[in-house]
C-alpha cells in the first residue's frame, strides 16, 4: 500500500529452483515456474494465497525459461530448453487445462510475448530467431509467416508495441531489432 515501506507478503512455496514470476492482467493469479514446473496461486486475497497446482502438459524434464499470460488472461505460455512453447487455457484458473504446444524448435525458447490483441505470440531463443504465431484459435495455434532473422546471438527479451504493430528483439549480440508486424 506504501511504497516507501513495503512489507513482505508469504512465501509462496512448492517451487524446487529459480524461474520466472508473472501476474495475470487482473492481479488475481500469480504464475511461477521453477526448473520444471509452472505454478499457479490465487492472489485475491493477499492474507491467505492459495495454491492452485502445477500445470500439466509439459515435457517431463524440461527447464522453464520464460512464463507469460495473455493481455486478457486467458491464455498462459511458457517456453523450455526443450525448444516447444506450451500453451494452457487459463480462463477459469481453478481448473487450467493445456492447449496444444507451439511446435517444437531445434534449440532452447527464452522469450515469449503475446501481442496486445492476443492474437499473435512471438518466441526467441537460442537459435537466434523469432517465430511468430497465430494463436486467434487458442486449441489450433498455426505458425505465421517465416522465421525473422537476423540477429547473431541468441534472442533474450521481446515486447510488442502498445498498439501491437512493432515487435521488439533483445539479443546477446547487442542489438535490438524492430519489426514491422501489424
Amino acid at each position: 500500500a506504501d511504497p516507501t515501506t513495503p512489507r513482505p507478503l508469504g512465501p509462496l512455496t512448492g517451487l524446487t529452483g529459480s524461474g520466472t514470476v508473472v501476474f495475470s492482467p487482473d492481479g488475481r493469479t500469480l504464475a511461477a515456474s521453477d526448473d520444471q514446473t509452472v505454478r499457479l496461486w490465487d492472489m485475491t486475497d493477499r492474507t491467505a494465497f492459495r495454491p492452485l497446482g502445477p500445470l500439466t502438459g509439459l515435457t517431463d524434464g524440461i527447464r522453464i525459461t520464460a512464463v507469460v499470460f495473455s493481455r486478457d488472461g486467458r491464455t498462459l505460455a511458457a517456453s523450455g530448453y526443450n525448444g516447444t512453447v506450451q500453451l494452457w487455457d487459463t480462463a477459469d484458473p481453478t481448473t487450467p487445462r493445456p492447449l496444444g504446444p507451439l511446435g517444437s524448435r531445434t534449440a532452447p525458447v527464452f522469450s515469449v510475448v503475446f501481442s496486445p490483441d492476443g492474437r499473435t505470440l512471438a518466441s526467441g531463443g537460442a537459435d537466434t530467431m523469432v517465430r511468430l504465431w497465430d494463436v486467434s484459435d487458442r486449441a489450433d495455434p498455426r505458425p505465421l509467416g517465416g522465421l525473422l532473422t537476423g540477429h547473431t546471438a541468441p534472442v533474450g527479451s521481446l515486447a510488442f508495441s502498445p498498439d501491437g504493430t512493432l515487435l521488439a528483439s533483445g539479443s546477446n549480440d547487442q542489438t535490438v531489432r524492430l519489426w514491422t508486424v501489424g
